[in-house]
Protein backbone atom coordinates (compact mmCIF):
# COMPACT_ATOMS: atom_id res chain seq x y z
CA UNK A 1 0.00 0.00 0.00
CA UNK A 2 1.04 3.72 -0.84
CA UNK A 3 2.16 5.44 2.19
CA UNK A 4 2.36 8.72 1.07
CA UNK A 5 -0.97 11.04 2.09
CA UNK A 6 -0.26 14.30 0.12
CA UNK A 7 -1.09 14.43 -2.93
CA UNK A 8 -3.80 11.73 -3.11
CA UNK A 9 -7.20 11.96 -3.60
CA UNK A 10 -9.40 11.71 -0.76
CA UNK A 11 -12.63 9.63 -1.48
CA UNK A 12 -14.35 10.16 1.54
CA UNK A 13 -13.50 10.92 5.59
CA UNK A 14 -14.67 9.92 8.83
CA UNK A 15 -14.94 11.75 12.28
CA UNK A 16 -15.38 9.66 14.89
CA UNK A 17 -17.13 11.48 17.21
CA UNK A 18 -19.85 12.42 14.53
CA UNK A 19 -20.36 10.19 11.83
CA UNK A 20 -21.64 7.09 10.96
CA UNK A 21 -18.87 3.98 10.40
CA UNK A 22 -20.82 2.30 7.98
CA UNK A 23 -20.65 5.37 5.91
CA UNK A 24 -17.32 5.83 5.38
CA UNK A 25 -16.32 2.81 2.75
CA UNK A 26 -20.48 2.90 1.77
CA UNK A 27 -21.80 3.96 -1.64
CA UNK A 28 -20.60 7.67 -1.75
CA UNK A 29 -16.94 6.34 -0.91
CA UNK A 30 -17.58 4.04 -3.90
CA UNK A 31 -19.09 6.35 -6.56
CA UNK A 32 -16.03 8.79 -6.48
CA UNK A 33 -13.94 5.69 -5.87
CA UNK A 34 -14.85 4.80 -9.41
CA UNK A 35 -15.03 8.22 -11.03
CA UNK A 36 -11.19 9.13 -9.77
CA UNK A 37 -10.33 5.61 -10.80
CA UNK A 38 -12.14 5.51 -14.29
CA UNK A 39 -11.52 9.40 -15.00
CA UNK A 40 -14.86 8.92 -16.73
CA UNK A 41 -18.70 9.16 -15.39
CA UNK A 42 -19.78 7.01 -12.49
CA UNK A 43 -23.19 6.10 -11.05
CA UNK A 44 -24.37 4.59 -8.26
CA UNK A 45 -28.01 3.46 -7.14
CA UNK A 46 -28.80 0.41 -4.06
CA UNK A 47 -30.31 -0.01 -0.88
CA UNK A 48 -27.89 0.18 2.47
CA UNK A 49 -28.50 -0.47 5.96
CA UNK A 50 -27.32 2.32 7.90
CA UNK A 51 -27.91 2.08 12.16
CA UNK A 52 -30.72 -0.63 11.18
CA UNK A 53 -32.24 1.79 8.91
CA UNK A 54 -33.29 0.86 5.56
CA UNK A 55 -32.01 3.78 3.19
CA UNK A 56 -31.89 4.22 -0.69
CA UNK A 57 -29.14 6.08 -2.63
CA UNK A 58 -28.54 7.55 -5.83
CA UNK A 59 -26.02 9.54 -7.57
CA UNK A 60 -23.59 10.15 -9.92
CA UNK A 61 -20.46 11.73 -10.93
CA UNK A 62 -19.15 13.66 -14.27
CA UNK A 63 -16.99 16.45 -15.69
CA UNK A 64 -19.74 18.39 -16.15
CA UNK A 65 -21.37 17.98 -12.38
CA UNK A 66 -22.40 15.59 -9.72
CA UNK A 67 -25.92 14.69 -8.03
CA UNK A 68 -26.06 12.18 -4.81
CA UNK A 69 -28.70 12.09 -2.57
CA UNK A 70 -29.51 8.95 0.20
CA UNK A 71 -32.74 8.94 1.59
CA UNK A 72 -34.67 7.14 4.40
CA UNK A 73 -38.02 7.08 3.29
CA UNK A 74 -39.11 10.88 2.95
CA UNK A 75 -36.36 11.67 4.90
CA UNK A 76 -33.24 13.15 3.40
CA UNK A 77 -30.10 11.60 4.88
CA UNK A 78 -27.24 13.56 2.75
CA UNK A 79 -27.96 15.45 -0.01
CA UNK A 80 -26.07 17.30 -2.77
CA UNK A 81 -26.51 20.76 -3.31
CA UNK A 82 -24.43 23.02 -5.92
CA UNK A 83 -22.81 26.14 -4.40
CA UNK A 84 -20.10 28.86 -6.15
CA UNK A 85 -16.68 27.25 -6.47
CA UNK A 86 -17.77 23.56 -6.18
CA UNK A 87 -20.87 21.42 -4.24
CA UNK A 88 -21.34 20.37 -0.77
CA UNK A 89 -23.03 16.94 0.61
CA UNK A 90 -25.35 17.97 3.74
CA UNK A 91 -25.66 14.89 5.87
CA UNK A 92 -28.65 14.78 8.29
CA UNK A 93 -30.02 12.15 10.78
CA UNK A 94 -33.36 10.39 10.76
CA UNK A 95 -34.93 13.49 12.42
CA UNK A 96 -33.63 15.44 9.73
CA UNK A 97 -31.27 17.67 12.04
CA UNK A 98 -27.99 18.82 10.10
CA UNK A 99 -24.80 17.18 11.66
CA UNK A 100 -22.27 18.32 9.15
CA UNK A 101 -21.05 19.59 5.60
CA UNK A 102 -18.98 17.90 3.29
CA UNK A 103 -17.69 20.88 0.47
CA UNK A 104 -15.70 19.69 -2.51
CA UNK A 105 -14.55 21.80 -5.41
CA UNK A 106 -15.31 22.00 -8.90
CA UNK A 107 -13.44 18.98 -10.04
CA UNK A 108 -14.83 17.33 -7.68
CA UNK A 109 -11.35 17.72 -4.90
CA UNK A 110 -12.48 17.43 -1.12
CA UNK A 111 -11.87 20.73 0.22
CA UNK A 112 -13.73 20.74 4.31
CA UNK A 113 -16.08 18.98 6.57
CA UNK A 114 -17.70 21.42 8.69
CA UNK A 115 -19.73 19.50 12.02
CA UNK A 116 -22.13 21.04 13.94
CA UNK A 117 -23.35 20.53 17.57
CA UNK A 118 -27.45 19.23 17.80
CA UNK A 119 -27.53 21.39 14.70
CA UNK A 120 -26.79 24.69 15.34
CA UNK A 121 -25.52 25.45 11.68
CA UNK A 122 -24.07 29.22 13.06
CA UNK A 123 -21.77 27.49 14.94
CA UNK A 124 -19.93 24.74 13.98
CA UNK A 125 -18.54 22.23 16.15
CA UNK A 126 -15.10 20.73 14.34
CA UNK A 127 -13.55 21.81 10.82
CA UNK A 128 -11.64 19.65 8.35
CA UNK A 129 -9.84 21.37 6.02
CA UNK A 130 -7.56 19.91 3.29
CA UNK A 131 -4.87 22.71 2.58
CA UNK A 132 -1.52 22.23 0.83
CA UNK A 133 -1.89 18.40 0.90
CA UNK A 134 -2.45 18.29 5.04
CA UNK A 135 -5.63 18.27 7.13
CA UNK A 136 -5.97 21.09 9.15
CA UNK A 137 -8.22 20.48 11.85
CA UNK A 138 -10.03 23.54 14.02
CA UNK A 139 -12.09 23.03 16.85
CA UNK A 140 -14.59 24.87 19.42
CA UNK A 141 -13.07 25.29 22.58
CA UNK A 142 -16.70 25.59 24.72
CA UNK A 143 -14.78 26.81 28.05
CA UNK A 144 -13.04 30.11 26.33
CA UNK A 145 -15.70 30.41 23.61
CA UNK A 146 -12.83 30.10 21.23
CA UNK A 147 -11.69 28.04 18.40
CA UNK A 148 -8.02 26.04 18.33
CA UNK A 149 -6.54 25.10 15.64
CA UNK A 150 -3.62 22.81 14.41
CA UNK A 151 -2.47 20.48 11.63
CA UNK A 152 -3.07 16.65 11.83
CA UNK A 153 -0.72 14.15 11.25
CA UNK A 154 -1.34 10.87 8.67
CA UNK A 155 -0.27 7.04 8.83
CA UNK A 156 -1.45 4.57 6.81
CA UNK A 157 -3.81 1.94 8.00
CA UNK A 158 -6.35 -0.62 7.13
CA UNK A 159 -9.61 0.05 8.73
CA UNK A 160 -11.61 -2.77 10.21
CA UNK A 161 -8.50 -5.15 10.61
CA UNK A 162 -7.14 -6.73 13.86
CA UNK A 163 -3.64 -4.30 13.17
CA UNK A 164 -5.97 -1.41 13.45
CA UNK A 165 -7.20 -2.79 16.49
CA UNK A 166 -4.15 -3.41 18.12
CA UNK A 167 -2.79 0.22 16.93
CA UNK A 168 -5.32 1.89 18.43
CA UNK A 169 -5.66 0.31 21.52
CA UNK A 170 -1.59 0.81 21.63
CA UNK A 171 -1.30 5.14 20.40
CA UNK A 172 -4.82 6.27 20.73
CA UNK A 173 -7.92 6.41 19.10
CA UNK A 174 -7.31 8.71 15.93
CA UNK A 175 -9.14 12.08 15.77
CA UNK A 176 -9.93 11.77 12.02
CA UNK A 177 -9.63 8.98 8.85
CA UNK A 178 -9.59 9.60 5.11
CA UNK A 179 -10.48 6.90 2.86
CA UNK A 180 -7.91 7.90 -0.53
CA UNK A 181 -6.49 6.49 -3.67
CA UNK A 182 -3.05 5.89 -1.82
CA UNK A 183 -5.33 3.40 0.87
CA UNK A 184 -6.60 4.81 4.28
CA UNK A 185 -4.75 6.88 6.85
CA UNK A 186 -5.78 8.05 10.20
CA UNK A 187 -4.96 11.38 11.64
CA UNK A 188 -3.51 12.10 15.18
CA UNK A 189 -2.53 15.89 16.78
CA UNK A 190 0.85 14.72 16.90
CA UNK A 191 3.90 14.10 14.41
CA UNK A 192 5.29 11.55 17.35
CA UNK A 193 2.61 9.54 17.67
CA UNK A 194 1.51 9.56 13.94
CA UNK A 195 5.41 8.62 13.18
CA UNK A 196 5.38 6.04 16.04
CA UNK A 197 2.33 4.21 15.21
CA UNK A 198 3.37 4.00 11.30
CA UNK A 199 6.85 2.14 12.75
CA UNK A 200 5.06 -0.10 14.45
CA UNK A 201 2.53 -0.75 11.62
CA UNK A 202 5.49 -1.14 9.14
CA UNK A 203 6.90 -4.00 11.95
CA UNK A 204 3.57 -5.75 11.97
CA UNK A 205 3.60 -6.15 8.18
CA UNK A 206 6.78 -7.34 8.20
CA UNK A 207 6.09 -9.79 10.68
CA UNK A 208 9.01 -8.10 13.39
CA UNK A 209 5.99 -7.40 15.71
CA UNK A 210 2.63 -9.89 16.30
CA UNK A 211 -0.38 -8.14 17.34
CA UNK A 212 -2.17 -9.16 20.42
CA UNK A 213 -5.76 -11.01 20.04
CA UNK A 214 -7.55 -8.14 20.80
CA UNK A 215 -10.54 -9.34 19.23
CA UNK A 216 -11.05 -12.46 22.04
CA UNK A 217 -14.12 -12.58 23.77
CA UNK A 218 -12.66 -12.27 27.40
CA UNK A 219 -12.09 -8.48 25.28
CA UNK A 220 -15.48 -7.30 27.51
CA UNK A 221 -13.36 -7.89 30.79
CA UNK A 222 -11.42 -5.06 30.06
CA UNK A 223 -11.98 -1.57 31.45
CA UNK A 224 -11.71 0.12 27.94
CA UNK A 225 -14.49 -2.45 26.41
CA UNK A 226 -17.07 -2.51 29.26
CA UNK A 227 -16.10 -0.06 32.06
CA UNK A 228 -17.79 -0.29 35.69
CA UNK A 229 -21.25 -0.23 35.94
CA UNK A 230 -21.96 1.19 39.15
CA UNK A 231 -21.93 4.98 38.97
CA UNK A 232 -22.54 6.73 42.55
CA UNK A 233 -24.45 9.77 42.41
CA UNK A 234 -22.34 12.16 44.41
CA UNK A 235 -20.40 15.21 43.46
CA UNK A 236 -19.63 13.69 39.79
CA UNK A 237 -22.49 12.92 39.01
CA UNK A 238 -25.97 14.16 38.87
CA UNK A 239 -29.64 12.52 38.62
CA UNK A 240 -32.72 13.72 36.19
CA UNK A 241 -35.68 11.96 36.37
CA UNK A 242 -38.44 10.29 38.97
CA UNK A 243 -37.91 9.04 42.48
CA UNK A 244 -40.36 7.01 44.72
CA UNK A 245 -41.66 8.32 48.00
CA UNK A 246 -38.32 7.31 50.15
CA UNK A 247 -36.39 9.55 47.51
CA UNK A 248 -35.08 6.78 45.75
CA UNK A 249 -34.47 6.56 41.97
CA UNK A 250 -37.21 4.81 40.63
CA UNK A 251 -38.79 4.92 36.63
CA UNK A 252 -37.50 6.81 34.05
CA UNK A 253 -34.10 9.07 34.47
CA UNK A 254 -31.21 9.97 33.58
CA UNK A 255 -27.78 9.96 35.45
CA UNK A 256 -25.29 12.88 33.73
CA UNK A 257 -21.59 13.94 34.29
CA UNK A 258 -21.33 17.35 35.55
CA UNK A 259 -20.32 18.55 31.89
CA UNK A 260 -23.84 17.33 31.07
CA UNK A 261 -22.42 14.18 29.09
CA UNK A 262 -25.15 11.41 29.90
CA UNK A 263 -23.90 8.33 31.66
CA UNK A 264 -26.94 6.51 31.90
CA UNK A 265 -29.90 6.94 30.64
CA UNK A 266 -33.08 4.18 30.75
CA UNK A 267 -34.94 2.34 34.02
CA UNK A 268 -34.49 2.55 37.71
CA UNK A 269 -36.35 0.44 40.79
CA UNK A 270 -34.56 1.37 44.09
CA UNK A 271 -31.89 3.43 43.66
CA UNK A 272 -30.94 0.96 41.28
CA UNK A 273 -30.62 0.06 37.45
CA UNK A 274 -33.66 -1.99 36.21
CA UNK A 275 -35.30 -2.48 32.67
CA UNK A 276 -34.06 -1.76 29.50
CA UNK A 277 -31.31 1.20 29.62
CA UNK A 278 -27.97 2.51 28.02
CA UNK A 279 -24.82 3.11 29.57
CA UNK A 280 -22.11 5.61 28.12
CA UNK A 281 -17.89 6.09 28.61
CA UNK A 282 -17.28 8.97 29.94
CA UNK A 283 -16.68 10.81 26.92
CA UNK A 284 -20.11 10.81 26.11
CA UNK A 285 -20.41 7.37 23.25
CA UNK A 286 -22.25 4.46 24.07
CA UNK A 287 -20.96 1.54 26.13
CA UNK A 288 -23.69 -0.97 26.43
CA UNK A 289 -27.32 -0.76 25.58
CA UNK A 290 -29.51 -3.85 26.86
CA UNK A 291 -31.46 -5.03 30.04
CA UNK A 292 -30.61 -4.64 33.70
CA UNK A 293 -31.47 -6.14 36.62
CA UNK A 294 -30.92 -5.01 40.41
CA UNK A 295 -28.00 -2.61 38.93
CA UNK A 296 -26.52 -5.39 36.97
CA UNK A 297 -26.79 -6.56 33.11
CA UNK A 298 -28.75 -9.14 32.78
CA UNK A 299 -29.99 -10.50 30.01
CA UNK A 300 -29.78 -9.44 26.04
CA UNK A 301 -27.65 -6.68 25.38
CA UNK A 302 -25.16 -5.63 22.78
CA UNK A 303 -21.75 -3.96 24.79
CA UNK A 304 -19.54 -1.49 22.75
CA UNK A 305 -15.85 -1.11 22.46
CA UNK A 306 -14.70 2.20 22.92
CA UNK A 307 -14.54 4.67 19.50
CA UNK A 308 -17.15 2.18 17.99
CA UNK A 309 -14.22 -0.14 17.20
CA UNK A 310 -16.09 -3.25 17.72
CA UNK A 311 -19.56 -4.69 19.56
CA UNK A 312 -20.32 -8.05 21.36
CA UNK A 313 -23.95 -8.89 21.05
CA UNK A 314 -25.02 -11.52 23.95
CA UNK A 315 -26.75 -12.15 27.28
CA UNK A 316 -25.49 -11.38 30.17
CA UNK A 317 -25.96 -12.51 34.13
CA UNK A 318 -25.83 -10.50 37.20
CA UNK A 319 -23.35 -8.61 35.15
CA UNK A 320 -21.36 -11.57 33.26
CA UNK A 321 -21.66 -12.41 29.70
CA UNK A 322 -23.21 -15.99 30.22
CA UNK A 323 -24.37 -18.10 26.98
CA UNK A 324 -24.26 -17.65 23.01
CA UNK A 325 -22.59 -14.53 21.77
CA UNK A 326 -21.19 -12.65 19.05
CA UNK A 327 -17.76 -10.00 18.48
CA UNK A 328 -17.93 -7.59 15.64
CA UNK A 329 -15.59 -5.15 14.78
CA UNK A 330 -16.34 -1.62 13.78
CA UNK A 331 -17.46 -1.97 10.46
CA UNK A 332 -19.73 -5.33 11.31
CA UNK A 333 -17.32 -8.08 10.11
CA UNK A 334 -17.96 -11.44 12.42
CA UNK A 335 -15.05 -11.94 14.66
CA UNK A 336 -15.78 -15.02 16.93
CA UNK A 337 -19.02 -16.49 18.13
CA UNK A 338 -19.73 -19.13 20.37
CA UNK A 339 -21.40 -20.23 23.54
CA UNK A 340 -20.38 -20.94 27.59
CA UNK A 341 -19.52 -19.28 30.52
CA UNK A 342 -17.40 -15.89 30.12
CA UNK A 343 -17.99 -16.38 26.52
CA UNK A 344 -14.94 -18.49 25.62
CA UNK A 345 -16.13 -22.14 25.88
CA UNK A 346 -16.87 -23.68 22.28
CA UNK A 347 -15.85 -20.16 20.54
CA UNK A 348 -16.10 -19.91 16.94
CA UNK A 349 -13.65 -17.97 15.33
CA UNK A 350 -13.25 -15.68 12.28
CA UNK A 351 -10.01 -15.30 10.69
CA UNK A 352 -8.31 -14.66 7.07
CA UNK A 353 -7.44 -17.01 4.46
CA UNK A 354 -5.88 -14.94 1.93
CA UNK A 355 -8.94 -12.75 0.38
CA UNK A 356 -10.82 -15.63 2.01
CA UNK A 357 -12.49 -16.18 5.65
CA UNK A 358 -12.55 -19.39 7.78
CA UNK A 359 -14.62 -19.49 10.80
CA UNK A 360 -14.32 -22.21 13.06
CA UNK A 361 -12.60 -23.94 16.25
CA UNK A 362 -9.87 -25.87 17.28
CA UNK A 363 -9.74 -29.47 16.49
CA UNK A 364 -7.50 -32.28 17.73
CA UNK A 365 -4.22 -32.49 16.78
CA UNK A 366 -3.60 -28.68 16.43
CA UNK A 367 -6.02 -28.88 13.27
CA UNK A 368 -8.48 -26.46 12.88
CA UNK A 369 -12.33 -27.42 12.14
CA UNK A 370 -14.86 -25.16 10.07
CA UNK A 371 -16.01 -23.57 6.92
CA UNK A 372 -14.31 -21.43 4.84
CA UNK A 373 -15.93 -18.74 2.69
CA UNK A 374 -15.27 -16.24 -0.12
CA UNK A 375 -15.68 -12.29 0.11
CA UNK A 376 -18.80 -12.54 -1.34
CA UNK A 377 -20.18 -15.19 1.05
CA UNK A 378 -19.92 -18.51 -1.07
CA UNK A 379 -18.95 -21.67 0.42
CA UNK A 380 -15.57 -23.16 -0.34
CA UNK A 381 -14.74 -25.75 1.59
CA UNK A 382 -16.16 -27.40 5.04
CA UNK A 383 -14.61 -29.62 6.91
CA UNK A 384 -10.48 -29.68 8.53
CA UNK A 385 -7.29 -26.91 8.24
CA UNK A 386 -4.18 -27.49 9.00
CA UNK A 387 -1.61 -24.32 8.40
CA UNK A 388 -4.44 -22.65 6.76
CA UNK A 389 -5.00 -25.26 3.67
CA UNK A 390 -7.69 -27.97 3.72
CA UNK A 391 -5.95 -31.06 5.47
CA UNK A 392 -8.32 -34.06 6.64
CA UNK A 393 -11.86 -34.83 6.07
CA UNK A 394 -13.66 -32.49 4.01
CA UNK A 395 -15.89 -31.41 1.29
CA UNK A 396 -15.16 -28.87 -1.47
CA UNK A 397 -17.67 -27.07 -3.04
CA UNK A 398 -18.32 -25.80 -6.87
CA UNK A 399 -19.43 -22.67 -8.41
CA UNK A 400 -23.05 -23.56 -8.29
CA UNK A 401 -22.24 -24.10 -4.34
CA UNK A 402 -23.37 -27.76 -4.47
CA UNK A 403 -20.83 -30.41 -2.89
CA UNK A 404 -18.33 -31.23 -6.03
CA UNK A 405 -15.69 -32.91 -3.31
CA UNK A 406 -15.88 -35.37 -0.23
CA UNK A 407 -12.81 -36.77 1.07
CA UNK A 408 -9.79 -37.11 2.98
CA UNK A 409 -7.22 -33.85 1.77
CA UNK A 410 -3.60 -32.99 2.61
CA UNK A 411 -1.22 -29.96 2.09
CA UNK A 412 -4.45 -28.70 0.38
CA UNK A 413 -5.37 -31.73 -1.95
CA UNK A 414 -7.37 -34.46 -2.09
CA UNK A 415 -5.60 -37.53 -1.41
CA UNK A 416 -8.76 -40.14 -1.11
CA UNK A 417 -12.01 -39.29 -2.48
CA UNK A 418 -14.88 -41.08 -0.46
Amino acid sequence: MAQNFEGAVIYNIYFPKKDNIVLFHGPFYRLRKRYFEKRGGARERGIAYISGLETEYRGSIGALGASWELNFGASPIQRLYHEAGGFSIVTRDWREVVLSKTVFDRRHRFKKAVYFDNGNVSCPDSIFEYEEGKIVYTQYDRDNSTFRRGVLFPCPTVFGTEEHSFLCAQYGDPVFYAATSAGDFCFYPTAEAAQERALTYQKILSGEEETAAVWDQSEYEREEWNPPEEIEVGENFRYLGEKDAEGKRCGRGRTEQLSGVTAYEGGYRDDLREGYGAYYYSDGTLAYYGRWKSGKKDGPGVSVKKGLEGYHIGFWEQGRLVGSSAVFDGDGTLKSFGSGEGGNANAMRAEKIGENTLIGRESSGGKKCGALFTPEGKLLYAGEFENGVYSGRGVLFGQDGSPDTFGEWKDGQCIEKR
